[in-house]
């Protein structure tokens, strides 16, 4: 299946734009009447057509002035989300990363967050911040194995594995290991002898 991120700036603006169109169906046409030379002025001296002043209110009193792209692999704004292809399986995300060591800046790989491997082995997905995505494009070019695009959905992804956060195992008298000067685990005491 493929996996579909949290809901992304575009969405939220296009849901914030429906409800503030509702909005102004509620304004009393008695407001209304104050606003009108206003909007005739900017239709005659703007330029801009009444659908785009229109979409522009909108906008504004939506909240929505201006578009902040999000990361699909963790939702933090300010970044966005890459799929780097390959023509054929690969084993481990290391040779996605010599892929773009070889293609892109240096500051662009270490800017790199997040890289997870496809679950079909051919590809992964990584974060960069927005403001790379121009030297991104200027430096890369597809070559016969490997294709750069920026996500709109995700791929289904290999699952993290999760490190253990059990308690520390114990010894059959409850004590923790202990090291000798030697370098060997001893017991530890108890009723106060050493076993």
């Amino acid at each position: 299946f493929t996996h579909i991120g949290p809901p992304q700036p575009g969405d939220i603006v296009s849901a914030a734009a429906r409800d503030a169109g509702e909005a102004l169906k509620g304004v009393s046409e008695s407001v209304v009447e104050h606003f009108l030379p206003a909007a005739q002025a900017m239709l005659d001296g703007d330029g801009a057509s009444g659908v785009s002043l229109l979409a522009s209110a909108l906008a504004y009193v939506s909240g929505s002035a201006e578009i902040q792209s999000r990361s699909l692999l963790c939702s933090k704004p300010g970044f966005s989300t890459f799929l780097l292809r390959n023509s054929f399986e690969i084993r481990a995300v290391s040779y996605m990363w010599n892929v773009i060591a070889r293609h892109l800046p240096n500051d662009v790989k270490t800017a790199v967050r997040g890289m997870r491997m496809c679950k079909d082995h051919m590809g992964v997905a990584f974060d960069l911040p927005s403001d790379m995505r121009e030297i991104v494009w200027t430096h890369w070019r597809d070559g016969a194995n490997t294709t750069l695009s920026e996500a709109k959905e995700l791929p289904e992804l290999v699952e993290r594995v999760e490190p253990s956060r059990g308690p520390p195992r114990r010894f059959g008298n409850g004590s923790q290991p202990t090291r000798n000067g030697f370098g060997h685990f001893q017991r530890g005491r108890m009723n106060g002898r050493r076993h």
